[in-house]
């Protein structure tokens, strides 16, 4: 506004000397200065209303953005102070974390090493029971046996020629709860030859049946120890179980709680060094901001002042000039168009001069920076024009040509400020796509991460749900290998009986048809009453207990006949008793083969089990690794993912931040480019104007060196 001032004051100027002749001959010079001052007076109340409109936008900018910038403070630093407490805190607690990490690791292989070794022995014991109670079991069936056939009336003379006796004599050494007394009659018994005197039935019945108490006893013993050893075995795994469980979950969640406050401290860290840098920039921003609005505010005041008072001077001069006595006075006293025209160079002159002056005097109100060289050039022209010398406006023209230099600088500058701007607005706006390109694909990889970690997870489930289900088939392999062993020990203790009563059925036999291959077992008293002592087989009877199947033989006395009238039916006999023994020997063999065969599919039974126990140990060992595996290349996903999800934060914020940026680089730049070329072309029309004053200073030179000459 004020560079169109400039040139509208130069403007009359031009106007004014190029209708001067005009003005000499046909109007009232007074009625054209009044009609000038009315001009001015308009002009600078536009520009003051204008001027004040942008004054007030300016002042709200000033307080909302004070204000804005004031709120920004105070939750920079109240964010600060929280984000260094959080560091601290966070930091406190992962360490601990660690501390309780490294702990449960402890506690959980601890764990896993007792149940190792807890497991082994287990099995060590399990394989002593079975070995033990077998045998013990195998010893009462043998006693059970020997008692029923001594209470069935066999003598204990026959009763020794079978596999009982040594059962008998092992037995008797080992039992305690055979008196030394009573181990004597069983030895004389054992140890008796044919003919000598034996121990009575009943006695040994009693030895028999107290050893038989004592071993049954024994074998309660064993089987409540058995069970008391492993029911506290699954106690104890059940309880390790579950502390492995708790340590590992403890594991994880710490683990996972530590990724999370690694990432969060992480966060914090670049968000509090970020909240620390903005408020810094806050903080001097908010500074400059108080002191350019306070010069400003200064500034218009002093301006606002300015105009006031060239308002009341231009208003008391129209009043002045245009009172009724003034215009009559100035017809009195005014030269007339005769002695204008005599008077034209000096008049010339003096309204160039006038005219120069009037503008220095607008410049001084309408541009308070440059009042100062304003004022000198006025008071440059007034010595000019007492100078008759005809360098009397040199100093004058040569200070219009500063003041012109400087308004080309100001113009440099603003177009410099222009290319700033713009550079610096397209600067930002492509920081912002970048950021924004950023975001879109941080938020592409958070999808990728979450889908991986989902992924791991479910191969967790999987392979935690396949370790389960493989300890169930171990345990139920345990249990089935557990019963087949146990059905071995019966079978096997029933083959071997049997083929030790079809040995002595055998050799019965072959005292009457094969003496030669007969074997005389010790030699027993004879029964009273009887003479002659005779066996007889009778139909073999079969018993099935528990799956054990025995073979018992029944055997009586009774009186021999005269069987004299049957001596020429011997042959017969004989071989009749040869088909039975050949029968006899046949199923004795294939007794002794089904031993040897139930021992061999026992044996690749037990080693297959051994074999399937230590894969299922392996693949389980190597599972449970896996899992750990891949838990902790879960928990590195997930703290990726925190990262990822950090940055994606941290870049939304500083998106926020540029166009932020961008508002303030608007807010400030967006007046300067919108009103560039307006304010262009007016400083423009004030450095023309300026020249043509330094045209008119010339002009006026010239009269006064003519005057001089």
């Amino acid at each position: 506004m004020w560079a169109v001032l400039v040139l509208l004051a130069f403007s009359q100027v031009a106007n004014a000397a190029h209708s001067h002749q005009h003005q000499r001959t046909h109007a009232n010079p007074i009625r054209k200065v009044v009609v000038m001052l009315q001009d001015m007076q308009k002009s600078v109340e536009e520009e003051i209303e204008k001027e004040k409109e942008l004054f007030e936008k300016f002042i709200c900018h000033c307080q909302s953005t004070s204000k804005s910038l004031a709120e920004s403070i105070e939750s920079g630093t109240a964010k600060s102070s929280s984000l260094a407490a959080s560091i601290e805190s966070g930091t406190a607690q992962i360490s601990q974390l660690e501390q309780d990490i490294a702990g449960h690791k402890e506690d959980r292989a601890g764990a896993e090493k007792e149940v190792k070794e807890s497991t082994a022995l287990r099995q060590k014991e399990e394989a002593e029971f079975a070995s033990s109670s077998g045998e013990t079991k195998s010893n009462i069936e043998s006693l059970e046996g020997a008692l029923t056939a001594l209470k069935s009336g066999v003598a204990p003379a026959s009763l020794l020629q079978t596999n009982v006796g040594n059962v008998l004599r092992t037995v008797a050494a080992r039992s305690s709860a055979v008196s030394d007394e009573d181990r004597n009659v069983l030895a004389s018994l054992l140890d008796a030859s044919e003919g000598e005197a034996a121990p009575g039935t009943d006695q040994i019945i009693g030895i028999v049946d107290q050893m038989l108490s004592e071993m049954q006893g024994d074998l309660k013993e064993q089987m409540d120890s058995e069970a008391e050893r492993k029911a506290s075995f699954e106690s104890l795994i059940r309880a390790k179980t579950k502390e492995i469980k708790a340590a590992t979950k403890a594991i994880e969640t710490k683990m996972e709680r530590s990724g999370n406050l690694a990432v969060s401290n992480s966060q914090d860290k670049d968000d509090y060094e970020d909240t620390e840098n903005a408020l810094k920039e806050d903080t001097a921003m908010s500074t400059s901001l108080k002191e350019s609005c306070e010069l400003k505010t200064k500034e218009q005041e002093v301006r606002t002042k300015t105009q006031a008072d060239e308002i009341s001077a231009i208003s008391e001069a129209i009043k002045l000039l245009n009172d009724d006595d003034a215009l009559e006075l100035f017809k009195k006293t005014l030269p007339g168009p005769a002695s204008l025209l005599q008077t034209s160079s000096k008049t010339h002159m003096q309204a160039r001069v006038k005219q120069a002056t009037r503008f220095f005097h607008q410049q001084m109100a309408r541009d308070p920076r440059n009042a100062a060289q304003y004022q000198m050039m006025l008071t440059a022209t007034r010595q000019g024009v007492k100078s008759h010398s005809g360098k009397g406006f040199d100093k004058v023209i040569e200070m219009v040509e500063g003041m012109v230099a400087l308004l080309g600088k100001e113009q440099t500058s603003e177009d410099e400020q222009k290319d700033f701007c713009i550079s610096e607005i397209d600067k930002i706006e492509d920081n912002k796509k970048s950021l924004e390109g950023t975001i879109a694909d941080v938020t592409g990889e958070i999808s990728k991460t979450a889908d991986q970690i989902a992924a791991v997870t479910a191969e967790m489930d999987s392979l935690k749900q396949g370790v389960l289900e493989l300890d169930k088939s171990v345990s139920e392999a345990t249990a089935q290998r557990k019963a087949e062993h146990a059905e071995h020990l019966s079978s096997a203790a029933a083959n071997q009986a049997a083929v030790k009563l079809l040995g002595m059925a055998k050799n019965m036999l072959n005292r009457f048809y094969n003496p030669e291959e007969y074997k005389k077992p010790e030699p027993t008293p004879e029964p009273a009453g009887n003479k002659y002592l005779s066996l007889e087989q009778e139909s073999p009877q079969t018993a099935q207990d528990d799956g054990i199947i025995f073979a018992q033989v029944r055997m009586h006395t009774k009186l021999e006949p005269d069987m004299s009238f049957l001596e020429n039916k011997e042959p017969e006999r004989a071989g009749a008793a040869g088909g039975v023994l050949g029968m006899m020997s046949q199923l004795q063999h294939s007794v002794e083969l089904d031993i040897k065969e139930s021992e061999m599919e026992e044996a690749d039974a037990q080693k297959d089990y051994e074999a399937a126990m230590q894969a299922a140990t392996s693949k389980r060992a190597a599972d449970s690794e896996l899992i750990v595996t891949k838990d902790s290349e879960r928990a590195q996903l997930t703290s990726v993912l925190e990262d990822q999800k950090g940055q994606k934060s941290l870049k939304v914020e500083q998106l926020a931040g540029v166009a932020e940026k961008l508002g303030d680089m608007h807010s400030s730049c967006d007046q300067l480019l919108e009103t560039y070329d307006d304010r262009k072309k007016a400083r423009a029309a004030q450095m023309e104007g300026l020249k043509n004053s330094k045209a008119v200073l010339s002009g006026a030179s010239f009269s006064l060196m003519q005057r001089s000459h």
